[in-house]
């Protein structure tokens, strides 16, 4: 994604239609879950990365169909979490049924959210770092799409950090 500047982002080299390949560059760094930094650096590098994930929600132009499709993310969300929560029938508490259904209950009613080209999976495997001179790069691409901004940033808030235990 060169909107984002060299070093940040997989390049794409080759396509090939006949084979349904295509050859990309390696991005540079390790993934943020490789990491063993706490404190300050681990804050600056999350800093980072939000930075970095909001240069992605600008890129492309929202054309009115993708504008359309992305509005209505959040309505398969919540149609997707009831879902789930019915077909795990008893094998869910009442309590985190209700807790599910309540918030997919919410995101039929949360308005207009800012809309933009989300990555689709930031998380630490996805991130990768070089080193503190060094750009931040972000990786697999292939969840992108446009939507509503804030689901590139579920994710990392609500999920364990890279040196969260397992």
């Amino acid at each position: 994604m060169s909107y984002l500047g060299p070093g940040r982002a997989p390049r794409l080299t080759a396509t090939s239609a006949q084979h349904l390949a295509l050859i990309m560059t390696a991005a540079p760094g390790v993934p943020l879950n490789a990491l063993r930094s706490t404190g300050a650096a681990l804050e600056s590098v999350h800093r980072k990365a939000g930075a970095l994930v909001a240069q992605v929600h600008q890129a492309g132009k929202l054309t009115p169909a993708a504008r359309e499709e992305a509005s209505r993310a959040l309505l398969r969300t919540a149609d997707s979490a009831e879902r789930v929560v019915h077909a795990a029938g008893d094998q869910m508490p009442p309590a985190e049924r209700e807790f599910v259904l309540a918030h997919a209950a919410e995101l039929r009613t949360v308005g207009r959210v800012p809309l933009g080209y989300v990555h689709g999976r930031v998380d630490e495997h996805t991130l990768r770092w070089s080193g503190i001179r060094e750009p931040l790069a972000l990786t697999d691409f292939d969840r992108a799409r446009f939507a509503p901004v804030v689901q590139d940033f579920v994710p990392p808030a609500c999920g364990p950090g890279p040196n969260a235990p397992a």
